[in-house]
């Protein structure tokens, strides 16, 4: 078998942004012709296992997850030197630390995804780690321009080392089949409704589920929305059971837990609402959007460069629920309105959005690597269309 250009390291592959993200690229990687494999220092998760089913291959090293591992870290590095890989990329705080420190004993090139939470949980001695692992990288991805910002600011490098590559929606929205909304909603629910919100998110403080349940209640108690709204919240976390207590008392409001289909529910919603005080970049708007569904999200962190407020979509302050109330309100009065906003976010996230434009930014990034360090590219990768480089991107997005 032939050796694998890159490596990709996680943890795990539960469902999560980076992992969903790395789901959404291997695909379009292999039709390219690189040829890789996902290293996973714990267990595969359920997007491994998908994987492993689909042929992709899929390594587990046992690793603990703990950021005090020295024979983790010498484990992963005799991994590195038996496939040597051209490139070693890695997402996520304490896999980026064991796979830099191993792809340096390794002496091969590693590039880190940067934290997209903007450093919502981290300690002060995370910090200083994290400062000393994306220095000492080869180079770094950020999926946003706000979260880019951030981290050179906090972490004290250049802009440059820093490379903003905006995230993408997985194959499954692109060329989404119609599906029966009637037919869905009735599965999921038992029943119709007439106006269904949606919001896809992990249940932790920083997406602001609270709110949204707030408003919802505001909602119904004025009379703003139909008495058979529904609101659905997909995702689950370590909120549930006091966003339970919350929506106890309210109408409509069901809990889907984490769900295999999100796009068949997604083409079921009227709205989608994204109230987080914190985002690097909210997969899941860009979802929503290839989905024709209209979007409110908070204005916040990397939100701003996905939806622009009245184009293709509407922007709030956070934890506004007088401006939430009255976008939500807005859009169900104005149903014209949310397929004129649907019509244009569909639009943009088919030209900015899609895996192949993600794997053709990464691979540029690559061959940038290979010319830093006098290593010839791959003969074997296949070139980009011209529509899909950075250039090409950049003007059309100015």
């Amino acid at each position: 078998m032939k050796k694998p250009e890159v490596i990709f390291v996680h943890s795990s592959l539960r469902r999560g942004g980076a992992e969903v993200l790395r789901q959404s690229i291997v695909g379009e990687l292999a039709e390219r012709g690189v040829r890789f494999r996902i290293c996973l220092l714990g267990k595969p998760g359920d997007i491994g296992f998908e994987l492993k089913r689909q042929g992709y291959q899929i390594d587990c090293l046992g690793i603990s997850g703990s950021i005090a591992d020295p024979l983790g870290i010498l484990k992963l590095s005799r991994y590195l030197k038996q496939h040597q890989p051209l490139i070693v990329q890695s997402s996520q705080f304490v896999t980026n630390v064991k796979s830099v420190v191993a792809a340096k004993i390794s002496k091969i090139p590693v590039v880190i995804t940067e934290e997209h939470g903007l450093y919502q949980w981290k300690r002060w001695s995370h910090k200083i780690l994290d400062r000393l692992i994306v220095s000492q990288a080869t180079a770094a991805i950020s999926c946003s321009v706000a979260v880019q910002k951030f981290a050179c600011s906090m972490m004290r490098v250049s802009d440059g080392h820093v490379r903003v590559i905006h995230n993408c929606a997985g194959p499954e929205f692109m060329n989404l089949p119609v599906h029966n909304r009637e037919a869905t909603l009735r599965h999921l629910l038992r029943r119709n409704s007439s106006f269904c919100v949606g919001i896809v998110a992990s249940l932790r403080h920083e997406k602001r589920h609270s709110d949204l349940l707030e408003v919802w209640k505001q909602l119904h108690h004025q009379r703003l929305i139909p008495e058979d709204s529904a609101l659905l919240i997909i995702g689950d976390g370590p909120l549930r059971n006091s966003l339970d207590q919350q929506a106890a008392s309210l109408p409509g409001v069901h809990f889907l837990g984490e769900h295999s289909s999100v796009s068949e529910i997604m083409s079921c919603l009227d709205l989608f609402v994204l109230p987080s005080n914190s985002e690097g970049f909210g997969i899941a708007i860009v979802e929503a959007m290839h989905s024709g569904v209209p979007v409110i999200a908070s204005q916040v962190g990397g939100i701003p460069e996905v939806i622009r407020h009245g184009k293709n979509g509407y922007l709030f302050t956070p934890r506004s629920h007088s401006e939430l109330s009255a976008a939500i309100t807005k859009i169900w009065e104005h149903p014209n309105l949310g397929k004129k906003l649907a019509s244009q976010a569909f639009q943009d996230a088919q030209r900015l959005f899609t895996p192949q434009r993600y794997v053709t930014q990464l691979l540029e990034l690559y061959q940038e690597l290979f010319r830093v360090n006098k290593t010839v590219p791959p003969a074997s990768w296949k070139v980009a269309p011209p529509e899909l480089r950075i250039s090409s991107l950049l003007g059309a997005s100015a």
